[in-house]
């Protein structure tokens, strides 16, 4: 239903309070259609496909954590699913059926209230219940007939005490300063399908523009015999990636494929194609990468660093070369060939975006780079692999310990990944930490997520998706996107984003916290820290751009604005271009994308896939409806 969704959960400056639902999932390929809701009470929808509200219920489901189902009843056939989940806590299960139905056999488990609730279209429910103790699974099968579909509640069997209060992090000083920020271009994107595409380039008279036999829209960049292809360009990045399609068709003679070329016009770094064998070339070194195919199309990529003056190349999206000492300044990039045919296509140029204050895993992550509590355990654990390590941070005396590891301090925005797996259901927290201590946090515990706001603790039902599925002993990928100007923070897991515009309290981020209490074990594998929302750093590519606004698009989250999200795919096709979604949420069916063309959502938009099937089309040879969906809908 694609909303977001919290719920109180306590002061931060305490354990947040116990969730009664979790390890919700939707019944088979029904998501969206089921899901997890805080707070029922009159007025709350209680299926995903109708309005019918809580017209009156007993003042003890009030509050009570539910689930929404979906009442196929309403649209005419008969799907009324089965639903499983956990509770966390000792809870009362409460299912509402509807009074008009006989009572489905698996209803003898439960205890008959006596209780009614009424929803707004008149629909009378009866209210059976029973208590699970904590960590039980619950499993309410489907049902069949004409009725409506039921819909569940859970409630505390006995009220909450206070939570404990969290002792806090370990004090740190910054040692590592400011982060230096750097700007990002663009500096060519071009795929040579215009009839006029070489004239941004220095070229000899034995190149030239050839359309592939399959699509004459498709062409490419022909070196026959001796030649060049220069860009005019001037190329001025720290550190610059070169990529671009390169088929070389005849043996004889030598090609230069992706050559830098420095200031003195001499060879930075050289991808070449010579006597059988693709090499790295720099005025010191010689590696051979692989052998050589005639007639075979190979992804080139190269990466000149200029801080470190070195260069790495990538093979058919291999790493084949790294550190590869380089020498000079980049400012130009060339093909060349000294007989023979090689063609170009697909080039490339750009500042590498993938820059980072930190940047660390399993084979780096070093202990020594924590300051942790007195009480707290961090040492190296062979998990997830005996080659690929983690930290693994546990507390010595069964109280809160936590950790902290410094990076540069960041100002503005900036991003936090970390990849944890805490190895039970006991409290663990991932921190964003000021000069000033902590600024922000996100927590799991008992098998569910919590976001600070502020100083309260917000346990998330919801976020851009509907999932309710955080099983400890998992490993979790936490990214946390903040910005100290605006004072908020967002919060994503696996991908997918779940909170957004939470306070922040700091003024600029230098560390990265950990927590744990009682039993729990946190095991870090990753941490990578960046001056920006994500790696894109909103670089366009240098070519046209096509803003869907101008197709008709709207971008209010509402209006199905497929057919002209997909308008402006279709003009953007061979030309190199950017479809633009910027500054809005826009809702869409599946759109087929073009050949050479890219497709950038900003940072200030979103792109919503419906929940309507029918604007996905099936896909051969996919016949059945069933098989598409399992491999999942596709929005592009």
């Amino acid at each position: 239903m694609n909303r977001f969704i919290y719920k109180d959960a306590g002061s931060v400056s305490r354990r947040p309070k116990e969730p009664t639902i979790s390890r919700f999932v939707s019944p088979w390929d029904t998501s969206g259609w089921y899901s997890v809701l805080p707070d029922f009470n009159v007025g709350k929808k209680v299926y995903s496909n109708s309005d019918a509200a809580v017209a009156s219920c007993d003042e003890k489901y009030k509050g009570a954590d539910y689930i929404m189902t979906f009442n196929s009843a309403a649209e005419g056939f008969d799907d009324r699913q089965e639903v499983d989940f956990y509770v966390e806590t000792d809870s009362v299960v409460t299912v509402f059926l509807d009074a008009s139905e006989p009572l489905p056999e698996w209803a003898g488990d439960y205890k008959n209230t006596g209780d009614v609730a009424v929803l707004s279209d008149g629909a009378e429910y009866v209210a059976l219940e029973k208590a699970f103790a904590a960590s039980s699974q619950v499993h309410i099968p489907g049902l069949s007939g004409s009725g409506n579909h039921f819909f569940v509640t859970v409630r505390l069997s006995e009220p909450r005490g206070e939570t404990p209060l969290l002792a806090p992090l370990p004090k740190f000083k910054n040692t590592l300063g400011e982060y230096k920020k750097r700007t990002y271009k663009s500096y060519v994107c071009e795929t040579f399908n215009a009839s006029d595409a070489l004239k941004n380039f220095a070229v000899s008279e034995s190149v030239s523009l050839k359309s592939r036999e399959n699509d004459a829209r498709d062409k490419y960049a022909s070196i026959d015999g001796t030649g060049f292809l220069h860009t005019k360009t001037v190329i001025d990045g720290e550190k610059v990636v070169c990529s671009a399609l390169v088929e070389p068709i005849a043996p004889e003679g030598t090609h230069a494929v992706c050559a830098f070329v420095g200031k003195d016009g001499e060879n930075v770094l050289g991808v070449f194609i010579d006597g059988g064998e693709i090499k790295a070339v720099t005025k010191s070194v010689a590696q051979k990468l692989s052998d050589v195919v005639y007639g075979r199309q190979y992804a080139v990529k190269t990466i000149y660093d200029k801080a470190r003056g070195m260069c790495d190349v990538w093979l058919d999206c291999r790493l084949a070369a790294s550190d590869l000492p380089s020498f000079g300044d980049v400012c130009e990039i060339g093909f060349y060939s000294t007989g023979g045919k090689i063609n170009v296509d697909d080039l490339k140029i750009y500042d590498d975006t993938e820059v980072f204050a930190a940047d660390e895993n399993g084979e780096t992550l070093s202990v020594d780079k924590f300051a942790a509590s007195k009480n707290a355990s961090v040492k190296r654990t062979s998990v997830p692999f005996e080659a690929r390590n983690s930290v693994a941070l546990s507390s010595a005396d069964g109280k809160n310990a936590g950790t902290v590891y410094n990076f540069p301090k960041i100002s503005g925005v900036g991003t936090v990944e970390t990849k944890v797996r805490p190895t039970n259901d006991g409290f663990a927290k991932i921190s964003l930490i000021s000069e000033d201590g902590e600024s922000a946090a996100v927590a799991l515990y008992k098998n569910s997520l919590y976001v600070s706001d502020g100083a309260e603790w917000k346990q998330i039902f919801a976020g851009l998706t509907d999932w309710f599925y955080y099983p400890c002993d998992n490993f979790f990928l936490i990214k946390i996107t903040f910005d100290t100007i605006s004072k908020t923070f967002d919060v994503w897991v696996d991908g997918a984003c779940r909170a957004k515009g939470f306070a922040l309290r700091s003024n600029g981020v230098c560390g990265v916290g950990y927590a744990v209490e009682e039993k729990t074990t946190l095991l870090i594998e990753k941490i990578r820290v960046y001056d920006d929302r994500d790696l894109c750093r909103g670089v366009i590519p240098n070519a046209p751009v096509f803003d869907v606004r101008s197709y008709g698009a709207v971008g209010d989250g509402v209006t199905l604005d497929t057919d002209a999200i997909q308008k402006a795919v279709d003009a953007a096709a061979y030309t190199g271009g950017t479809v633009l979604l910027s500054g809005g949420t826009f809702f869409s069916g599946e759109i087929e994308l073009r050949s050479d063309m890219t497709f950038f959502v900003a940072p200030d938009a979103t792109i919503l896939g419906t929940q309507d099937h029918g604007e996905y089309p099936l896909r051969e040879p996919k016949t059945s409806l069933c098989a598409h969906r399992q491999l999942g809908r596709g929005l592009l």
